[in-house]
């Protein structure tokens, strides 16, 4: 059975101030919880219809990025990329990537 391994990633405070730290966090959860019927979808296809691995894969790909700090986040998910944002397009692409490089998750 193959472990994942979960990555902790240690970020300096940037100076941004809490509010906005806040408002940003909530703006990123709404978003994910938005678009995780979609970004499912897309896991299952990627996933030869598997909707178990898809499910694993899809959770992975959201728990790594909200290891990221929030002002980067925030600025993807406000940064356009035609009709789908950056983070969008990064969680996708993330999908994409783990679902080709470990086909048995």
């Amino acid at each position: 059975m193959r472990k994942s391994r979960s990555i902790v990633v240690n970020h300096t405070d940037t100076g941004t101030p809490s509010f906005f730290k806040t408002i940003c966090k909530t703006d990123v959860i709404n978003h994910v919880r938005d678009g995780y019927e979609r970004w499912h979808n897309y896991a299952v296809y990627h996933n030869q219809d598997n909707g178990e691995k898809a499910t694993k894969v899809l959770n992975e790909v959201i728990f790594d990025l909200l290891q990221e700090p929030v002002e980067r986040l925030a600025e993807l998910l406000h940064t356009m990329a035609g009709q789908y944002t950056e983070l969008d397009m990064l969680v996708l692409q993330t999908i994409k990537d783990k679902s080709t490089i470990n086909p048995k998750n």
